[in-house]
């Protein structure tokens, strides 16, 4: 493959891979804004967007991948070859038009592996004040029955009042 053909062809892959991974982090901040509004819909809504971004940024990222791997080959390089292992065997007038998306995709990999963690500490979050909710209901209705006598502690976790 001509060279610089060769370098277009990955400054683009590189170039379509940052913008899915832009797509999937702005997916996963309106996830983590559903998750701290709670509405079931919405956070729905908004893992669907993130599956369709992830297929988008698979696809850019295999591509990348087989372009990377392409020139690699056309250098002598060994396979498998990364990107930033590519950059590193290229003369310095040659990787101008790759440097910059390609750490570019580095940030916005690392800003969406924080917003993953976020989200995951939300979730978390919600899953233990749905536990606590559960748990003041069913001793409700367990001193409800009179099958329970309340101590007057409030569940750990809980939104939810033991004396409703």
């Amino acid at each position: 493959m001509d060279r610089r053909k060769g370098l277009t062809a990955l400054a683009s892959a590189l170039h379509k891979e940052t913008e899915g991974y832009g797509r999937l982090l702005a997916a996963s901040h309106e996830h983590g804004d559903s998750l701290l509004t709670g509405k079931p819909e919405s956070i729905e809504a908004t893992l669907q967007e993130q599956l369709r971004a992830m297929e988008d940024c698979r696809q850019a990222t295999n591509n990348r991948l087989e372009q990377t791997q392409t020139m690699a080959s056309d250098l002598g390089l060994g396979a498998p070859c990364s990107t930033g292992r590519l950059l590193r065997a290229l003369p310095d007038g040659e990787t101008d038009a790759l440097a910059e998306p390609y750490e570019k995709m580095k940030r916005t990999s690392a800003q969406l592996v924080e917003q993953n963690a976020r989200n995951r500490r939300l979730s978390e979050h919600r899953l233990d004040l749905l536990q606590g909710d559960f748990e003041s209901l069913q001793r409700m209705a367990r001193r409800a029955a009179g099958h329970d006598e309340d101590d007057g502690e409030p569940v750990e976790g809980s939104l939810l009042s033991t004396k409703a």
